[in-house]
């Protein structure tokens, strides 16, 4: 199932999916991000570029090849610099 190939999940392999349930995770890990900021503006920053850097050369690849450059999804003129 690949909806990048054309292949969407059949009507039985969808599942419902309903964010309510989630937002405990969502905000533990809101928590986490919080706590690691105020440890730390360097701290957290070398975290979120490790990240980045981690799945930005991942071979999961998210879009075809081609298609886009990694960078045509983000709108990095919109993003807040504070």
């Amino acid at each position: 199932m690949d909806w990048r190939s054309g292949n969407p999940p059949s009507s039985s392999q969808v599942k419902s999916f309903n964010a309510t349930i989630y937002i405990s995770v969502y905000k533990a890990h809101e928590a986490t991000l919080t706590q690691i900021f105020k440890g730390g503006k360097k701290k957290y920053h070398a975290l979120m570029a490790r990240l980045y850097k981690a799945i930005s050369v991942s071979n999961n690849v998210w879009l075809p090849s081609g298609l886009l450059s990694n960078f045509d999804y983000l709108d990095v003129s919109g993003m807040s610099e504070d």
